[in-house]
């Protein structure tokens, strides 16, 4: 949390960077919040949207996302579940690709 808001945005950009390689050149700004103590509030609605956004993002395209994230629920444990879930699922798919 010590590091400068530029320095933060720049090693995002990098890391973003190499999963989507000239991503780098679409970007025309960015904004760092700092939350040092802070836990996700679910609005109405919320848990309807993730699951919608999750079918949306691990559909039968090439990308797959997994963390508790995707089901409001930010735990070691959900993040845990998301991930070996989504590895069944690019499992899966490379097994019927072949």
């Amino acid at each position: 949390m010590s590091e400068d808001d530029e320095t933060i945005a720049r090693r995002l950009l990098a890391e973003v960077e190499r999963v989507y390689p000239g991503i780098a050149g679409d970007v025309e700004g960015y904004h760092v919040s700092r939350w040092p103590w802070a836990a996700a509030q679910l609005r109405p609605g919320d848990v309807a949207r993730r699951q919608e956004l999750r079918k949306a993002v691990n559909g039968d395209g090439r990308l797959v996302f997994a963390g508790g994230y995707l089901t409001g629920v930010s735990s070691i444990g959900a993040s845990t579940r998301s991930g070996i879930r989504a590895g069944e699922l690019v499992a899966a798919r490379l097994g019927s690709a072949g």
